[in-house]
Parts: structure tokens; sequence; C-alpha cells
């Protein structure tokens, strides 16, 4: 049976759209059958740029702390002597833009969606989520969109089938020193610049804060490879006529060169290099993209299926309300499968107390699709969100939240036969392990290196300002190595286990041991 999320009425929300993703490119597709939304996000574009926990005297101040609370019992003094001991906040996520498609006029209300399966007749509507080959399909008024975002060519691309296309494409985006041009005839490019810092959670006057020459840029271009009819670009636009079939290529790039430097500020060159990503992949042709894209995909789905069974829908009959065995002994008439009604359905009968076993073995397939989509080798590690927000100022800075989320989106990995989509999580810890070594020395005095709760792209590894309950909790590194040590256990690969999971050990307060107190101090606090 086809894993399949479908709904029969367009996206009323961010929340309610259907994610499609390549680990480095994410999009977010609304289905809207006049005017459609795909909200895009890059993996790199992040506000700020590398900084220190900014941390002065911590070992002192460790000192001091553990006196005022092993001591004299003193736990407000302790907690005002931590904030000397926490740096600034991380930096957050930031969406890329959106690429809006405007169809010609002609295309009908949704009408419902065919339970049946299949693509609807002329004047319906279906929005689905085709799980076995990563593609979001929207069908409505007699046109086809397909959308997907290929690994192997870096791109994400859209698919438009009708008897005559007409279509209007534009780019937007909420930050800073946008610009639009038109390389040629074809193509429409995006340029513009992330916060130079988002502050996200205290009440101030100016959290998201642009200046000039600081911050990420970034680039989107678009292009129109068109069957027949014509194709124009101008005014900040792409416009499509009568074409018999058309195919929009998509490539987004950011500035950033590392965690630990400064992003690049050449304007020219995310657009040099989203032109020549197209450039690149445009003698294969739509079709032999789209294969490409499925076996990739399929190499790393398929690996894994899991039937739980179809529970029945029981429906009256008209009339007498009964259920008639059918006379060639198939389902009885007025019954039907959960798996037959819109996801949203079935979700909400579930909540009702319904019994659907296929729907949880949809969620079970629906989260490894959501791991292959926002975690691939050489991408950055899936955040908070995965790869996907459409916010300038998101919760909790859709950054690593590494006291458990991070954790908890790579805990299918290994045992769910997706072991390269636990490679990004070992990059980050390399990089992160760097960066906590100099917060080690600054704020503990201690030898290897340590990770607090909260991570962004520059590899923010203090303690974020707040309470001491959950700012000052140094165990993230020791747990996102663990997740190293679990991928070379079920690979048996003793050289990543040497030289990537053991290699990076945390902070200790002597050979052989870890300690946030001294042993000594805490059993004389006991005593007292």
């Amino acid at each position: 049976m086809a894993l399949r999320l479908w709904y029969a009425r367009p996206a009323g929300n961010w929340m309610e759209a259907l994610p499609v993703g390549n680990g480095r490119i994410g999009a977010m597709v609304f289905g809207g059958p006049r005017r459609e939304r795909i909200a895009l996000n890059v993996d790199t574009l992040w506000s700020g740029g590398p900084h220190g926990a900014g941390v002065s005297g911590g070992p002192e101040t460790l000192a001091e702390i553990r006196r005022l609370l092993l001591d004299e019992d003193d736990r407000r003094a302790a907690e005002d002597a931590v904030r000397r001991l926490q740096g600034p906040e991380s930096e957050s996520y930031q969406p890329l833009g959106d690429l809006l498609l405007t169809c010609e006029p002609g295309v009908r209300e949704p009408g419902g969606g065919d339970p049946r399966g299949g693509g609807p007749r002329a004047g319906e509507y279906r929005r689905e989520l085709d799980l076995d080959r990563a593609v979001a399909v929207t069908f409505a008024g007699g046109v086809t969109t397909e959308v997907f975002v290929s690994a192997p060519d870096g791109l994400l691309l859209v698919r438009v089938t009708s008897s005559a296309i007409g279509l209007r494409a534009e780019l937007r985006t909420p930050h800073a020193e946008a610009r639009t041009g038109h390389p040629d005839a074809r193509t429409l490019t995006l340029t513009g610049r992330a916060p130079a810092h988002v502050e996200p959670h205290r009440p101030v006057a100016d959290p998201v804060v642009y200046r000039a020459g600081e911050g990420m840029l970034f680039a989107v271009a678009v292009r129109a490879w068109a069957d027949g009819g014509t194709v124009r670009a101008g005014g900040g636009t792409l416009t499509v006529e009568r074409a018999a079939s058309l195919t929009l290529a998509l490539a987004a790039e950011t500035s950033f060169r590392g965690w630990d430097r400064e992003p690049g500020d050449d304007r020219a060159e995310p657009p040099e290099r989203c032109l020549a990503t197209i450039g690149a992949a445009e003698p294969y042709g739509a079709d032999e993209l789209f294969a490409r894209h499925v076996a990739d995909h399929a190499e790393l789905f398929s690996r894994v299926s899991l039937r739980l069974g179809e529970a029945p829908e029981r429906r009256p009959e008209a009339g007498d309300g009964a259920h008639a065995a059918r006379p060639d002994g198939g389902r009885p008439t007025g019954e039907r499968v959960a798996g037959e009604r819109p996801t949203d359905e079935r979700v909400a009968a579930v909540r009702a107390g319904a019994d659907d076993p296929g729907l949880a073995a949809l969620m079970f397939a629906y989260g490894r699709y959501l791991l292959i989509a926002s975690s691939r080798p050489g991408t950055q590690a899936p955040n908070l969100q995965g790869i996907w927000n459409e916010d300038v100022r998101p919760p909790w800075n859709c950054d690593y939240t590494t006291n458990v989320n991070v954790q908890m989106n790579h805990w299918p990995a290994e045992t769910t036969n997706l072991p390269e989509c636990h490679l990004p999580p070992a990059d980050l810890v390399e990089e992160l392990a760097s960066s906590g070594a100099r917060t080690a020395r600054e704020v503990y005095g201690g030898d290897g290196w340590v990770a607090h709760h909260n991570v962004d792209i520059w590899r923010a590894s203090w303690a974020m300002p707040g309470e001491a309950m959950w700012s000052m909790w140094p165990m993230a590194g020791a747990w996102l190595v663990r997740h190293l040590v679990e991928h070379a256990d079920f690979a048996d690969d003793d050289g990543f286990r040497m030289t990537r999971a053991w290699r990076r050990r945390c902070c200790r307060a002597t050979p052989g041991r870890c300690a946030s107190c001294p042993p000594s101090r805490r059993a004389g606090r006991r005593a007292r």
C-alpha cells in the first residue's frame, strides 16, 4: 500500500503545509489552487556570526558558588553568582523566504478529494505527501503540481502539468537588503542579508537587528524550463504563458564559511553558485532529475517497512443501516478502511477513540521520511524544527537544544537503518568540541570540552542566560558523544569508534572521573 499523507483542502497555515527537503534545502508546500506558497529554508542561514562566551574569572566564580552552596547554604547568592558564568544567547535559524506561484484565472475552488485515490476530476482538489517518492503533489482544477528537493542535484524542483499552463513566479524574503535580478529571460534571482542578531526571549525594543555589512548573505535563483509557450523575466517576476509542461528549478546558497569564520561579504558569490548548480542539472532534463531524486530517496527509505493492518470504518447503509456482505466476498458495503480517509480526519478519529493501527504505521514511516529529508551527510544537523522554519524570531531560537531534542531527532537513525542520517550530528560534535574546549578552560578550568543545553551554527557551548537549574547543565557533550558510540556499535566500526567517538570524550575533573563538584566537598555538605 502506498504511504501517503493526504488532505482534501489546502493548508490554512504553515503548520498544515507539507515538508520536503534534502538535508540542506527545506520547503513547506501549502497546496494553494490559485496561489501556491512554497516556504523556503536553507540549513546554513542563521543570524549573527562567530562569538565567544565572554566569561572572565570562571574558575574563581565557580569556587565562590561552591562555597556559597556547600559552606553557607546561600542559594540566592549562589544563583546571582551563577550569572557571571553565563554567556550570550545563542543565535536563531532563519527563514529564507517564499516562492509564490500564481496560476492563471479559471482554477475552481477545491471541491474535496477522491477517497479512492488517484487524481481528482476537474474542479476537485487533493494534496498529498508521497513518502515513498518524497514528493508533495497538489491536484486542483485539472492542474497537477509536484514539488520535491533533490539530494543528488541540490535543487528544489516544481513540475506543473496541465493542458495549457499560465503562471507567474515571484520570490519574497522577510530580510534586509532584498534585491531581485534577471540574469536571463528564464531566470529570477533574489539576494539579501540575515540579521546581525536576534534576541530570542527578552522584551526589547528591537529584537531583530540588521546592520550594514554584518550578517549572513544569501541568494535564491529560480529558472523556468518550459515545453512550448513563452517565458519572460522582468519586474521581479517570471511569467509563463501557454506552456504544455513546466519545471521550475530553484537553488539556494548562503555566505556561510564555517562555524568559526565570519560569513563572506561578496554579494556576487552566492547567486553565482546558485546559477552554477542549476546549470549543472539542466542537461539531465526534468524527468531524469525526478528519477535520480526518487532513486536516491528510495535507497534509504525502502530499507524498512512496518505494517500494522487497516482498521475498517463502518458506515450505516442508507435505509436500514445494515452492513451487508458483498456477493464477491469483498469488503461489506458501507465499510471502508481508515486509510481511505484524509489524514487529518484519521488523526481526529483516533483522538476521539477510534482504532487505526495503520495510522501508527504511517507516522512511523513519516518519522523516517523527516529524518531523511532533514539530515544527510555533509549538511547541518537538523535543529528543533528539522530544517523548516518560517519565523525570523522563532520559538526557542529554532536552534540545537541539546538537553534532549537533538538526540530525539536521531533516535531512529540506527534502529531504523538510516546510519547515514546520523553523520551530521557527528560533524556537529567535532566542531562543538573545539568551541567546548575553550568553554571548559574559561568557565570550569578543566581539560577536555563541555557543552550546555543550547547550541547554534556558531557552536555556542557555554551556558545561556537563565535559571541555573537548566542553564548550568554541562552534560550535552557526553550525551551527544553517546550517539557517536551508538553509530560505531551498530556498524561495528572500530575506526569510527576510536577516531570520532572516544577521541571526543568530555571534560574530566580528574583522570577517569567526571565531576561538577569535588567529591570531598559533597561529602562534607552531606555530613552537616
